[in-house]
Parts: structure tokens; C-alpha cells; sequence
């Protein structure tokens, strides 16, 4: 721990400034739960639209 506050001591203002703001990024991702919702997912994927051949090959030739 001692060699990580002397390295960070050596940093510039900014620099100090970037490393506070990464550990806040870390302590926030690591609070927040990693819950995946399936059903969520789900609706998402089904409401992609899809391309038939025909609708490519229009795009394609410009009519």
C-alpha cells in the first residue's frame, strides 16, 4: 500500500484526478448486482426487423 500511495504522489494533478475517478468507476460497477433479465432480452431480440432476400436485393439495385 506504501508503494501505491508513493507512485501515486508522483502523479500529476490530472493524472491523480483520473486515478480517483477509475477506483469510483470500479467501487460502482462492483455495488451495482449483475442481474440478468431474460424476458427483457428477449423482447429486445424480437423486435429487431429482419431483411428478406427480396428486400436486400432492393436495397442493393436502388429501386
Amino acid at each position: 500500500m506504501k508503494d501505491l500511495l508513493e507512485k501515486y504522489t508522483q502523479l500529476s494533478d490530472d493524472h491523480q484526478k483520473e486515478v480517483i475517478d477509475f477506483i469510483t468507476f470500479l467501487l460502482q460497477k462492483q455495488e451495482r448486482p449483475n442481474s440478468f433479465d431474460m424476458e427483457a432480452y428477449r423482447h429486445e431480440i424480437q423486435s429487431v426487423s429482419t431483411w428478406s432476400d427480396h428486400d436486400l436485393e432492393t436495397a442493393l439495385i436502388g429501386n
